[in-house]
């Protein structure tokens, strides 16, 4: 006699087997977005330490971040950074991940966008903060500008 058909054990198995690889691509695409999330935060940080130590270095010339407005003039996407103003040098142009934006609602950054550092250390405002938001995970993450010869800082 032919028998036909699958029994319920390899049935279980099987949906057992798809259940379990699911979870673990589930689980490194989610890994993997954290690493661009940390990798965005970095690239931010860095780059405002390096406004600060060209401000420094050069003496005379302030160093000016420009948060750069997204298509629907809400929240920040990106920064330009100029030494000697807008009409100045341009240093360095970022656009973020289209899965973050830089929160105006939750940064302290200035209404007009600009961070200004100073050739003595400083920051104007005195301080602030960049509130990155990630569209995926609907969390902020926070860096920190302070007054004094500017800490640059992820706060946790």
């Amino acid at each position: 006699m032919n028998k036909r058909g699958y029994t319920l054990i390899e049935i279980i198995c099987t949906i057992a087997i798809i259940i379990i690889s699911l979870s673990v691509i589930n689980l490194d695409l989610n890994l993997f977005k954290k690493d661009i999330l940390d990798s965005t935060i970095e690239t931010i940080i860095t780059d405002m330490q390096e406004a600060k130590m060209l401000a420094i270095n050069s003496r005379i010339n302030e160093v000016k971040v420009f948060f750069t407005l997204d298509e629907y003039q809400h929240d920040f996407n990106g920064y330009e950074i100029y030494i000697g103003g807008q009409n100045g040098k341009v240093l360095k142009k970022r656009r973020l991940n289209k899965d973050y934006i830089i929160s105006r609602v939750k940064s302290t950054i200035p209404e007009n966008g600009i961070v200004i550092f100073k050739p003595d250390g400083n920051i104007s405002p005195h301080a602030c903060t960049i509130s990155v938001y990630d569209k995926n995970t609907n969390k902020f993450r926070n860096i920190t500008l302070t007054i004094g010869y500017t800490r640059i800082m992820e706060v946790k």
